[in-house]
């Protein structure tokens, strides 16, 4: 692959990639000093929610099984993928150089950092969940005198943080999901199916740039799926859509929408009404010095006063390159709220019939949460 295709591909950055590479590079030095680890094995898979860290420091990820990224305070770094293809695919994107098709992980990730004097370091392993204990223990048995650790903590800390750039690239996604609300808002009638609405969702996001996407809908109170119905709306259904577009660069997030066609009945506005009084209460808790757990606290006492339980309500979480990040605005979790932290709510009821859903992204900052969508949340009556 030439430069220019390269280019081609990363035209709708924000920045050069050598400026969002440095900006990685730059956090990633910082947090091995801080951890004090002279190695990092970064592992990720095609999976949306367990390739964050691997995308993040590599700009690659893989469409099928998994790849690991190898990096050393010694050497530049490398990168295992898991098909021959894949070398092709990730020199499209990543900015490391060297890019190895690999048949043993574990065996090529110690002969790498062997070669580089990082025989008995202290490593940092990355998404632990992806590896094995076969593979940490055959790692340890290929390198005992190296020292091993879950960065995934630090790591998670790091991403929640989002540096100006970062809030860019997801700025991007926002774009594209109104965009895809727009067009939703055009289409959505009586007679159009479910797979009708995808298809016309997805062209207007590749069309915008879009690296894919993950799309939710319902038309009849069943939970949210991304599995389309081929049954056609009708005069009366009420649809919650999410658009949820993997913008250029590969950050994320929610917009879901509810929509009735034609009038909607009294208890589906009074239905609404709840869920974003649950929502909005949930937001005012986003505030610099807030933990998590109280934003989560507002929401479920308005939840709480019709009858619903705690552990019903989803109220959201953390977003940006995986769906779902640290914090998650639930109240055992502690996670102190900082400024430009990214964060999405989704309150939603299912009834037997209809469901409603509230669901927006929102950026923390000093003066409190800012939505990231143009497009209103409100019940859209077509």
């Amino acid at each position: 692959m030439t430069h220019s295709d390269r280019d081609d591909m990363l035209k709708h950055y924000p920045a050069p990639i050598d400026v969002v590479r440095k900006d990685r590079f730059d956090r990633l030095t910082a947090l091995m000093a801080e951890q004090d680890c002279q190695a990092l094995v970064v592992a990720g898979s095609a999976t949306i929610g367990r390739r964050g860290n691997l995308r993040f420091l590599s700009n690659f990820a893989p469409s099928t099984r998994y790849a690991c990224a190898l990096f050393t305070t010694a050497a530049p770094p490398r990168l295992l993928v898991s098909y021959p293809v894949h070398v092709y695919w990730a020199a499209s994107t990543s900015w490391i150089e060297d890019i190895q098709f690999s048949e043993d992980f574990v065996a090529d990730s110690a002969s790498y950092l062997q070669s580089v004097g990082c025989s008995s370091a202290n490593v940092g392993v990355s998404a632990t969940e992806l590896v094995s204990c076969s593979f940490l223990q055959e790692l340890r048995e290929r390198l005992p005198t190296a020292t091993f650790k879950s960065a995934d903590a630090a790591f998670s800390q790091m991403r929640m943080n989002k540096t100006p750039l970062d809030l860019q690239f997801v700025q991007l996604s926002a774009d594209l999901a109104d965009a895809a609300l727009d067009r939703l808002t055009e289409v959505m009638k009586p007679g159009v199916s479910e797979n009708d609405l995808f298809a016309e969702v997805e062209w207007v996001l590749r069309k915008g740039g879009a690296e894919g996407s993950v799309l939710l809908i319902t038309s009849t109170g069943r939970h949210t799926t991304p599995l389309p119905a081929h049954r056609k709306l009708q005069v009366g259904d009420v649809i919650v859509f999410s658009p949820e577009p993997i913008a250029p660069g590969g950050f994320i997030v929610q917009a879901q929408r509810t929509f009735s066609l034609g009038k909607p009945s009294h208890e589906v506005q009074q239905t609404f009404d709840f869920c974003r009084a649950v929502e909005e209460r949930t937001r005012d808790g986003l505030l610099p010095g807030n933990t998590a757990a109280m934003a989560a606290k507002g929401g479920l006492e308005v939840f709480q006063k019709v009858g619903g339980s705690q552990q019903s309500m989803i109220l959201g979480h953390g977003i940006g390159i995986d769906m779902g990040e640290a914090p998650r605005v639930n109240i055992k979790d502690n996670t102190v709220f900082e400024t430009d932290m990214v964060v999405a709510l989704h309150p939603s009821i299912y009834k037997d019939t209809f469901a409603v859903c509230v669901g927006n992204t929102y950026r923390i900052t000093s003066q409190g949460p800012k939505s990231l969508f143009r497009t209103s949340s409100d019940l859209i009556v077509l």
